[in-house]
């Protein structure tokens, strides 16, 4: 997720040309991000310190984790609409899960996890997003 103050839209890695690029040091970002020359890295130590980069104008954008970081801005008390977000993702893994194939009840886990991700995780994902507040 990529957040900044105004309309942006990341679509690629050239969308952050000429852009200052908020990135918490030491954190593994996909895409290999760090290695885009076009941008300007604005190293901060954490996520509440890029977003306070952000909000001083020191960076443009912010690169993060879109559920860490609503959490983060709400905790930080940054009220809602102060910035925007891009509706395209920088980046998306996949959710995976393995069970060993000699447990007894293996193939029971699986079929139970297979059948809640397909038909109540969605729900569930959006009322926790409404009762933390995370959902705009």
């Amino acid at each position: 997720m990529i957040w900044c103050f105004t309309k942006f839209e990341y679509e690629s890695l050239d969308s952050l040309k000429g852009m200052k690029v908020a990135l918490v040091n030491d954190y593994a970002y996909a895409n290999n991000l760090r290695d885009y020359p076009d941008m300007t890295i604005v190293k901060t130590l954490d996520l509440p310190n890029s977003f306070r980069y952000l909000l001083a104008k020191k960076a443009d954008v912010l690169v993060a984790d879109e559920a860490v970081a609503r959490w983060t801005a709400y905790g930080m008390k940054i009220p809602k609409g102060t910035l925007h977000y891009s509706k395209t993702y920088f980046d998306s893994t996949p959710l995976h899960a393995a069970v060993r194939k000699d447990h007894p009840e293996a193939e029971k886990i699986v079929s139970i996890l297979n059948n809640y991700f397909k038909n109540h995780a969605e729900g569930k994902l959006e009322a926790l997003q409404m009762l933390y507040g995370l959902k705009e």
